[in-house]
């Protein structure tokens, strides 16, 4: 589960904006951070700045083909939770289980928002 707030609107393009992102999962514990959009090209790229619990980089490409939209989501993030680095040898294969399943609920969340077949995860 997610909630977004706007923090900051940015250009006319959205260039500039930041969203903060608190994510929930199956696991107790929750992730915020903020999101910067960097780059926008509509239909085409997104590119941005996460900081905060989480800080790195996103991109997304969109692409139609046969009538079919392809998204590619690039995500390089690391955490500041010290807990989470401090136990991340051992904690690794739940780390990526919880991953998996709070990406499936976002892709199938923006199917439904985008009145879409989710095709494919992964």
């Amino acid at each position: 589960m997610v909630n977004v707030s706007e923090v900051h609107k940015g250009d006319d393009n959205g260039i500039g904006g930041i969203r903060e992102y608190t994510w929930r999962s199956i696991l107790p514990y929750q992730l915020a951070f903020n999101m910067r959009l960097t780059e926008f090209e509509k239909y085409k790229h997104m590119k941005g700045e996460a900081f905060g619990e989480l800080e790195g980089k996103g991109e997304w490409f969109f692409e139609e083909r046969d009538g079919v939209t392809y998204i590619q989501y690039n995500w390089t993030v690391f955490t500041n939770k010290a807990w989470m680095n401090y136990l991340s040898f051992l904690l690794k294969p739940a780390f990526n289980y919880n991953h998996d399943v709070v990406m499936s609920w976002g892709a199938k969340g923006l199917a439904k928002k985008l009145n879409a077949e989710l095709i494919s995860y992964k």
